[in-house]
């Protein structure tokens, strides 16, 4: 009997030692599967490349504020002697055109310097400022190149002519923006001051036919989103340069008519069918391009530090990271590395900078994560099967490559 109650003592023991490792067993396993708190895991993958598939190099690139367009499967390009389209898929060229060379099939030259940014890619074709460098009496102006063979589709005078001498010493005609509607031009006396609005004299042309739509006096334009133009009683370049106090005008694109206006506030840049903008009392604020609406304030952001594309706008608050989604209009921060500097943002990607990591460029996600650690360089651009990146060799010294997307 005392055996007996022995042996279901034993029993008993055995079974609480079972259920209690059962629990635990129940436990973990509950543990693994439940998600992380928000904010613990990053929003995006690394991303998973194939070999290098191409090179560019004299392609010259400007820490992406616009030294590269990339379109329907085209890449406009800054050359060392002008501009190249290429297609992306292979790097080839498809045609280039020389700074101050005639364009094809006319007397009248490409020129680089009445595209503050740089020639627009528009629907299947470039935009691009033209003038003469010979002595005729010729009005320089705007012309469309056919993206398939570089030739002229149209071309339509801005400014007037004033024989050979006098053209380069009185007027001033710069091309600033363009969706596939409408083209902004500037006319400005060529001795004039940048802050003399009253010499300030926006055209705006028709894309299709070179026509003009409108003509708009008293602010530059910066750029086009929302079906609006988008501009300012400040000039846009140098750009970061937010001194004094400026307006903020939206004009439609159709009509040239006024829709909303900010006062004290100078344009940052912009984001799909958003705008950023700063007030002079240091706000970074996004608007709704079409109606003026703010959607989201960046709290404590450096509107120098800025940068976009048409899913995120990503600035630097010091040792922060501030970025506006725009897809669910949502802000979030996140702390960065002193010493960072934002590069770039691609496909939701921010490439940052700091020269006490190695590699220096790593690549994060909106809430602060590194998701590439050794990036091939900093992002430029995407497309469905591509990536593309600039490398850096030296300080004066970069190209651009192209890398496989793996699936």
């Amino acid at each position: 009997m005392v055996v007996d109650r022995k042996k279901s003592a034993l029993w008993i023991a055995v079974g609480v030692v079972a259920a209690l490792a059962a629990v635990l067993v129940v436990v973990l396993v509950s543990r693994d599967e439940d998600p992380p708190p928000p904010g613990t895991r990053a929003e995006l993958a690394p991303l998973a490349l194939s070999d290098r598939v191409w090179t560019a190099d004299g392609v010259t690139l400007s820490l992406n504020r616009g030294s590269i367009a990339l379109r329907d499967g085209r890449l406009l390009a800054r050359t060392e002697e002008g501009i190249e389209l290429l297609d992306v898929g292979s790097g080839k060229a498809l045609w280039a055109q020389a700074d101050q060379a005639d364009l094809p099939g006319r007397t009248v030259a490409l020129d680089l310097s009445a595209s503050p940014r740089l020639p627009l890619l528009v629907g299947n074709g470039v935009l691009v400022g033209y003038n003469v460098f010979q002595c005729d009496l010729v009005e320089p102006g705007v012309a469309l190149l056919s993206g398939d063979t570089g030739d002229v589709v149209w071309q339509t005078p801005t400014t007037p002519a004033e024989g050979c001498a006098q053209n380069r010493v009185g007027w001033k005609q710069e091309l600033w923006a363009a969706d596939d509607t409408t083209a902004l031009v500037t006319v400005t006396p060529n001795d004039g001051s940048p802050a003399d609005l009253a010499q300030v004299r926006v055209v705006a042309l028709d894309v299709a036919t070179g026509q003009r739509k409108w003509e708009h006096q008293g602010a530059w334009p910066y750029a086009t989103a929302g079906g609006v133009a988008l501009l300012s009683t400040t000039k846009p370049l140098p750009a970061g340069r937010f001194t004094g106090s400026g307006t903020v005008t939206a004009l439609d694109l159709a009509t040239g008519q006024p829709t909303w206006s900010v006062d004290d506030a100078h344009l940052v840049r912009t984001a799909g069918d958003f705008v950023v903008i700063v007030t002079t009392d240091k706000t970074v604020r996004v608007l709704d391009a079409a109606t003026g609406r703010e959607v989201a304030r960046l709290p404590d952001a450096d509107p120098e530090s800025c940068v976009a594309d048409t899913t995120l706008v990503a600035c630097q608050a010091g040792t922060r990271l501030v970025t506006f989604r725009l897809n669910d209009k949502a802000v979030k921060t996140a702390p960065l590395d002193t010493g960072t500097t934002l590069l770039s943002v691609v496909e939701g990607r921010v490439s940052v900078e700091n020269p006490r990591r190695n590699p220096p460029i790593v690549t994060m996600d909106r809430t602060g994560h590194v998701v590439d650690e050794k990036p091939p360089g900093e992002l430029i651009a995407m497309t469905d099967d591509l990536l593309l990146v600039r490398v850096t060799r030296s300080e004066d010294d970069d190209f651009l490559a192209a890398y496989r997307l793996k699936a």
